[in-house]
């Protein structure tokens, strides 16, 4: 774990079991309880590759394939011996698709593990490929900050836990020569709308508790800090957010 003394502008590297000795009393630190789903699919003959992202109505899925030259607009597969065809190619290369019958893709599916592991998934990656803590399935990529903590880690620190479904705009590499130029997909709708961040129905009471007694809340990974991003702007509550682990 590196840790950053932001006033003696010091880096130091520690455990990550260490992490308690880090937070301060009152702290309370902020996970992504979204759950992977098992979306990545071959078609029946083997010959092509689908990452389903979502379901947008009935039969109709979008989701990445590979390779894409073989499904081109009208191109039709199998999956669980059920058919389905090529609609239509969204602007980033993902494919509308639309199935005969009412299926449920992600069975008999394998985990999305990220390409630059460099291996396909296995039945042990079932549960390596999740946080001890994750809840509720609907990610096609693990918030993977989160990875590193086991449940005797959780149980010594003040913790809460948002839902932010991560998406395959993590998987996705930087293509602008300037950073701030790069977009993230994955986060948002196919209407680009914002995805709705679940949090737990007692949070407002905990963010009011927080304010009044000035408390820090440590985020684990970008997509719990987009949530407590998002969830306390229309409260008009400052914070001290004190960044991401």
């Amino acid at each position: 774990m590196l840790v950053l003394h932001r006033t003696e502008q010091k880096i130091e590297h520690r455990q990550f079991r260490e992490l308690k000795m880090f937070l301060k009393p009152g702290d309370l630190l902020v996970l992504n309880d979204t759950r992977v789903l098992a979306a990545r699919r071959f078609s029946d003959d083997g010959g092509v590759e689908f990452l389903f992202l979502e379901r947008i109505g009935p039969r109709r899925w979008r989701c990445m394939v590979a390779p894409g030259r073989k499904m081109r607009i009208g191109a039709t597969t199998t999956l669980n011996n059920a058919c389905f065809r090529v609609d239509e190619i969204t602007a980033a290369g993902e494919r509308i698709v639309t199935f005969d019958r009412d299926i449920d893709v992600y069975a008999g599916g394998s985990m999305p593990l990220p390409p630059y592991l460099n291996r396909p998934s296995d039945e042990s990656d079932f549960a390596r490929y999740q946080t001890v803590f994750a809840r509720k399935p609907g990610a096609v990529a693990a918030p993977t900050a989160g990875l590193h903590f086991t449940s005797e880690i959780l149980s010594q620190i003040s913790h809460t836990f948002v839902t932010l479904h991560v998406g395959q705009g993590t998987f996705l590499p930087v293509r602008t020569d300037n950073v701030a130029e790069h977009r993230q997909r994955g986060r948002t709708s196919r209407n680009l709308r914002p995805t709705p961040v679940r949090v737990p129905p007692f949070m407002e009471e905990v963010i009011a508790e927080i304010t009044h007694l000035a408390r820090r809340h440590p985020q684990v990974n970008q997509s719990s800090g987009v949530s407590v991003r998002a969830f306390w702007k229309p409260l008009r509550v400052k914070l001290d957010c004190v960044g991401k682990l």
